[in-house]
């Protein structure tokens, strides 16, 4: 502790005038000696906060401020452009276009659909397979929906299955 001290003593003996105030306690080098209480607050950690301390500093605070903090958050999240992927489909190509304009959310569809033919031609065999995958899962599926589908003879209770359909 006396080592730091007196490191920090030599550095501060730089200055060889003499100090203006005369109530403070002067070392050789006319320096005011920094007390070892202002050296130690710097190292002390302060506590975490318990939360009822917390709870009523937030009281505190005032209330226009919280309100322009929340306005300018949804102004962030609104002014973003939300792209719509799609949904998966039997064609591998398209499944991987979905993922690319993810990726790509401000591009114009146009752009997407030759900068993804781009992609789509460099990748390997490897990379390809994920979306071959996903395409033949789709096909499983609507095999499986074709055998549970009966049709009815009554054509009210069919427009209204094809209504449900397109809604979802």
């Amino acid at each position: 502790m006396s080592l730091i001290l007196f490191k920090i003593h030599r550095i501060m003996s730089c200055c060889g005038g003499k100090s203006r105030s005369r109530s403070r306690s002067k070392s050789k080098s006319c320096c005011p000696r920094i007390t070892q209480a202002s050296y130690c607050k710097k190292r002390k950690k302060r506590r975490c906060r318990s939360r009822r301390r917390r709870r009523s500093s937030r009281k505190r605070k005032c209330g226009s401020r919280r309100r322009r903090r929340t306005v300018r958050r949804r102004k962030s999240k609104c002014g973003k452009r939300k792209c719509r992927p799609g949904r998966k489909t039997t064609n591998p190509f398209l499944n991987y276009l979905r993922v690319f304009r993810r990726k790509h959310c401000g591009w114009p569809a146009c752009k997407i659909a030759i900068e993804g033919a781009k992609c789509w031609c460099r990748m390997n065999e490897c990379e390809r397979r994920k979306y071959y995958k996903e395409a033949c899962a789709q096909k499983r599926g609507k095999r499986r929906r074709r055998r549970r589908r009966r049709k009815s003879r009554c054509k009210k209770r069919r427009r209204r299955r094809r209504r449900r359909r397109r809604k979802c």
